[in-house]
């Protein structure tokens, strides 16, 4: 596939798609980038885990998509510690480095959300002897979150972390995070945080975060990018109480409000439909075109022509014939009393309160003018 502009930029954003679920966040992606950059937003994909509607729709947003070979992990124990099977493809995100012809890389994973301009990152590694630059992992600090990345392309690191990921656990979580961190250990450049907030939407709330909220309302203007963490992505609901609790509301309402500029009416459907994996099946006669179906029957409606009984309504029918409220029968009566269920009705006593006999004049039709009850 080839970029749809053919002015070449020795610096560019790029991103990867490795399955379906993750279209809505890679389409968004692209379409927020572009509206504060000028330079190529690359797309590298899998495309044996990516239906022929999602490339279709790739393909309008990203100025370069390029394939790859999946590369697939060998540590498949850490992964269950990181309860992240699904992260089982994600070391094919080594390939960023094989991407030679750009002398500087914004690597941004598809759960990410840019809030302002991140042109400024490309000239963070320029002057110095890092390859790689990125934010803390806010769980463990002396690594990086791979989420966000600076890198500088190099077939000899790509070639070298090839080699790596094939060694037994060579990710201490499984992932791409672990394989990177093992690799550039004590050889990454600092970002300030605001460049790849992460939203863990596996927790119940900000507020079980030590220091998170406090410094999330200090900073929170300052904030570049948001990283939608965990394996609850915004895209996959839009009943936010199903996800977020607490000030992580403010989060998944904003990821929506940005889809919602970008992606409306049919255009969002395909996108909900293709990310699904949801298919509507096409209805069709063997061997008859719709042409050669027109051709046949005509444009007339047809539906006058089936031979099929009148149906009825209800509301067409009498009013004694929508009478159907069920009629008790003496069959379903049964005077019998139900069987004891608590202990003390083993024993029943027979009434002793007596009522006075109804006189007969009650009994029958009378007028009410000639009943006369006296006191007794």
């Amino acid at each position: 596939m080839s970029s749809i502009s053919e002015q070449h930029s020795k610096d560019a954003y790029i991103t990867i798609l490795l399955n379906d679920d993750y279209l809505p966040g890679a389409l968004l992606l692209a379409k927020t980038l572009k509206k504060t950059t000028e330079n190529d937003v690359i797309l590298l994909i899998d495309a044996t885990g990516l239906s022929e509607k999602t490339l279709e729709l790739v393909s309008e947003e990203f100025d370069k998509i390029i394939e790859i070979e999946p590369i697939i992990s060998t540590s498949e124990k850490n992964l269950r510690i990181l309860n992240r099977p699904d992260l089982f493809k994600t070391l094919t995100k080594i390939a960023i480095f094989d991407q030679t012809d750009y002398d500087f890389l914004i690597y941004l994973d598809c759960d990410v959300l840019p809030l302002k301009n991140l042109n400024g990152l490309f000239n963070i590694l320029k002057g110095s002897n890092y390859d790689i630059a990125a934010c803390a992992e806010s769980s463990w600090p002396d690594i990086f979150n791979s989420g966000v990345l600076v890198l500088r392309p190099s077939k000899e690191i790509f070639e070298k972390l090839l080699i790596k990921s094939q060694e037994l656990d060579s990710s201490f979580d499984g992932a791409d995070q672990g394989l990177l961190n093992e690799f550039f250990l004590n050889k990454w450049l600092r970002l300030p945080y605001i460049n790849n907030v992460t939203v863990n939407t596996n927790l119940i709330t900000l507020e079980n975060s030590y220091e998170y909220l406090p410094a999330y309302n200090r900073f929170h203007q300052d904030i570049k990018v948001l990283h939608f963490i965990g394996n609850k992505k915004p895209w996959f609901s839009r009943d936010i109480e199903n996800y977020f609790t607490g000030n992580l509301k403010n989060f998944h309402k904003l990821w929506w409000e940005e889809f919602d500029k970008n992606y409306f009416g049919y255009e969002a459907g395909k996108i909900f439909e293709a990310s699904s994996g949801i298919t509507p099946p096409v209805i069709t006669i063997p061997g008859e075109s719709s042409s050669s179906l027109q051709d046949k029957y005509g444009k007339e409606p047809q539906a006058p022509n089936l031979a099929e009984e009148k149906l009825v309504n209800t509301w067409d029918l009498d009013i004694e014939e929508q009478n159907n409220e069920p009629i008790l029968s003496d069959e379903v009566i049964n005077e019998e009393l139900p069987p004891p269920i608590f202990p003390w009705e083993a024993y029943r006593r027979d009434p002793t309160r007596v009522f006075t006999e109804i006189p007969e004049v009650l009994k029958g039709d009378f007028d009410m003018e000639q009943l006369n009850l006296e006191d007794d």
